[in-house]
């Protein structure tokens, strides 16, 4: 019986540091985010996009400083994860009703698009 205790105590340790040493790993996100901040420009603003997507992440996109491409960042991002609560962070008006009417397919939202040049599907 006193075994089986010596046994189980260890398994906890183990797991208890295990636990420990997994919050010391950098995780991708942080890595890839790092690698962006040494870009500048426009190449710095795609790496933020580009991590977002991979990382399916809206946070990243507030990284960026370019408002245009910020909200382009969230645009992309809540099509590609047909997630339209993410179009809500967008404030351009045109652009915003475009993510809507994409990510919920609902071309209601067509409607109130003034630019017609900022058309695409479903409002084409």
């Amino acid at each position: 019986m006193k075994k089986i205790y010596l046994i189980l105590i260890f398994i906890v340790g183990v797991l208890v540091l295990v636990n420990i040493a997994i919050q010391f790993i950098p995780k991708k996100s942080t890595q890839v985010q790092d690698s962006c901040v040494y870009l500048t420009g426009g190449e710095k603003e795609n790496c933020y996009t580009n991590t977002a997507l991979d990382l399916k992440d809206a946070t990243i996109c507030e990284k960026i400083q370019d408002k245009n491409i910020k909200e382009l960042c969230y645009s992309s991002l809540a099509i590609y994860l047909n997630n339209y609560t993410i179009c809500e962070k967008i404030q351009e008006y045109n652009l915003k009703n475009q993510c809507l009417a994409t990510s919920k397919n609902d071309t209601s939202f067509c409607e109130k698009i003034q630019d017609q040049n900022i058309k695409v599907y479903p409002c084409v």
